[in-house]
């Protein structure tokens, strides 16, 4: 591979790109609970018996509670980071990093973001 010229970083299409891909992906699980007859409650949950759920909806209303026989635990995820471009970094100058101090903050700023 090659690259010949600058290199540029369009964040904004890459903020694009990955809100699209997220929204892609939660939208397919969706369709395929509303499928399936699958309840899909977006809340904080406490297991609080063998088939009773505590839920604390994460639109802020009222605590309820729920019985089921069958529930699936989803936890979330968190952003995949890259050595060097976790927002926290501080290799500029110490850690023999290529670039000058600019390009690390542009770099981290970045990597927070997406």
């Amino acid at each position: 591979m090659e690259i010949k010229g600058s290199v540029e970083m369009n964040v904004t299409q890459m903020q694009a790109a990955k809100t699209k891909a997220v929204k892609g992906l939660t939208g397919g699980i969706e369709q395929l609970f509303k499928k399936n007859k699958v309840d899909y409650i977006k809340a904080h949950a406490t297991i609080k018996g063998k088939n009773d759920i505590e839920l604390s909806p994460i639109d802020g209303s009222a605590k309820s509670t729920i019985n089921s026989t069958n529930i699936i635990i989803a936890t979330g995820s968190v952003p995949a980071t890259l050595p060097g471009l976790d927002g926290t970094s501080r290799a500029g100058k110490e850690g023999g990093q290529r670039g000058g101090d600019e390009h690390r903050i542009e770099s981290d700023w970045m990597a927070a973001r997406l």
